[in-house]
């Protein structure tokens, strides 16, 4: 990410059973937490337009 170090950090409590999940999810993609995160979010928010364009088009 390009200016990484410009972002303010967010804090978030995930349960225990979510954070154990993501961890294990992030070493085995090898990528750190907060980047498993990211792409979790972006994917799902990816779906979510996707089926909000399909909606659309079937108005």
């Amino acid at each position: 990410m390009k200016d990484i170090n410009k972002i303010p950090p967010s804090g978030y409590r995930i349960p225990l059973g979510l954070k154990e999940w993501l961890k294990e999810r992030a070493d085995k993609n090898l990528r750190s937490m907060n980047c498993e995160l990211i792409l979790l979010l972006r994917e799902a928010k990816e779906r979510e337009e996707d089926a909000r364009q399909t909606d659309r088009q079937y108005q």
